[in-house]
């Protein structure tokens, strides 16, 4: 019987230094995953100050540590978005979505950063999917950009639809509001554009930019008096300005 505790004895010692050595492994893998969440949380916030190099020093710190984090991946493409790195962004967006599939930001990132690069088809593919996520939090984003991958193509009637549809889910999303406008200048129908246009003005109504589309809209659909009256906002809001000058010569024409 003393011959046979022995090795029981071992195997126990031996158990017990694989569980504290285990126990000591996921301590550490933790704490790394800890320390990467912090790093990327900083990461994030130099992205929403609009410093990308920043960003990306301590996006990198977060991906050594925790490579496998689809949030730092999402976030990595921002950064190299922001910093116009294109294929390098693509490449963390589509890691972002391979290691979480239903993870439709990154999806919408790509989108949007497919429309950067003045890639048409491939952004509708990517940013329909984002519309059939009944989860996302913000579908108007991805049925506007939808809307302004349509209207570069030239197909008028399926961008209205996709901006009609982000308004009837945000009724004040500027983008949306200002895509329609665009659409109904482009056909032709700038009463119709002035209508949202107004809208964009009301929300907006220190932005001369603004004003003055409202301005060209009015002055198209025949609406003088109005169309002067705003192209004289244009030039009070934003004197010495390019908007300013083309207001001028708008009105310089109507006298």
């Amino acid at each position: 019987m003393k011959q046979l505790s022995k090795p029981a004895t071992v195997i126990i010692l031996a158990a017990a230094v694989m569980i504290v050595c285990g126990c000591a492994g996921s301590a550490q893998l933790e704490q790394k995953k800890r320390n990467a969440a912090i790093a990327r949380d900083l990461g994030d916030a130099y992205l929403n100050q609009g410093n990308a190099s920043a960003a990306l020093r301590e996006l990198l710190k977060a991906e050594k540590l925790n490579p496998d984090d689809y949030l730092t991946q999402n976030s990595l493409g921002l950064a190299y978005m922001m910093k116009k790195h294109y294929a390098q962004a693509i490449k963390h967006f589509k890691r972002a979505i391979e290691l979480k599939p239903d993870y439709s930001p990154a999806k919408n990132n790509l989108g949007a950063l497919y429309l950067a690069m003045e890639n048409w088809d491939a952004a509708i593919e990517i940013l329909t999917q984002v519309t059939k996520d009944l989860l996302y939090a913000t579908p108007h984003f991805p049925l506007t950009n939808l809307g302004y991958a349509y209207f570069k193509k030239g197909d008028y009637a399926k961008a209205e639809s996709y901006y009609k549809q982000a308004l009837e889910i945000e009724p004040n999303y500027p983008l949306a509001l200002q895509g329609l406008a665009r659409i109904y200048m482009k056909t032709g129908r700038p009463a119709k554009a002035a209508v949202y246009l107004r809208r964009l003005v009301k929300l907006a109504p220190k932005h001369p930019g603004f004003h003055l589309l409202l301005a060209k809209a009015l002055h198209r659909a025949g609406n003088l008096k109005e169309a002067w009256r705003v192209y004289g906002k244009v030039i009070a809001l934003a004197p010495d300005s390019p908007q300013a000058r083309e207001a001028e010569k708008a009105m310089a024409s109507m006298r």
